[in-house]
């Protein structure tokens, strides 16, 4: 299972939706997976609700962040997670969450949300920090 999760500024500030995907560092990619998310309801302009959802065998309409999952530690433990990330994961943000979201999705395992946006997801972290330095980090080369 999964929840949804609430986007919001350092400052404290609903962070709205509007045309770009926050987690890509790419703006021409950034804005065509909006719009792919948009398309496929999981995300609103203007809104600062993102409707994650798990689409077996359909990964490019699935999205959940880590801090969404609900699962027991034996199915997460039987999964794994990667530990291995290149530049161009950075450059579109594929973290731990991403890779194994793709793994649940391509074993076409359902999952449920909550449909609830009880994740206060603050943006600015590793996953979306743009800066160049943060390439360099432990853990994403």
């Amino acid at each position: 299972m999964h929840s949804w999760r609430s986007l919001w500024s350092r400052d404290g500030k609903p962070f709205l939706l509007n045309g770009f995907h926050p987690w890509c560092r790419d703006s021409q990619l950034a804005r065509r997976l909006f719009l792919a998310y948009a398309a496929d309801g999981i995300y609103r302009t203007d809104s600062h609700i993102v409707s994650d959802q798990v689409i077996p065998h359909c990964r490019i309409k699935s999205m959940v962040d880590t801090s969404e999952w609900l699962l027991k530690t034996a199915f997460v433990q039987k999964l794994g997670f990667c530990e291995e990330y290149t530049y161009h994961d950075w450059i579109i943000s594929r973290a731990e969450d991403s890779k194994l979201l793709d793994r649940i999705v391509s074993l076409g395992i359902p999952v449920p949300s909550t449909c609830q946006p009880t994740l206060k997801y603050y943006l600015g972290g590793y996953s979306n920090n743009w800066s160049e330095e943060a390439a360099q980090e432990k853990g994403w080369l």
